[in-house]
């Protein structure tokens, strides 16, 4: 896919000030932003690092 994919909101996290959860959550979501130029849903986010609907 083509086309701007805007990284600022990112910059201005400090991931390590995150648990790690978090920081693996935030990571999978830049990841797809970066590979797709969109956001990324809730059951894709949780398929990436693994977490399961109870």
């Amino acid at each position: 896919m083509t086309g701007f994919v805007d990284l600022d909101a990112f910059e201005h996290l400090d991931p390590a000030s995150l648990p790690p959860r978090q920081q693996l959550i935030l990571a999978a979501i830049r990841d797809w932003v970066v590979r797709y130029g969109y956001s990324p849903s809730t059951r894709e986010i949780g398929a990436a690092v693994g977490l399961r609907s109870s």
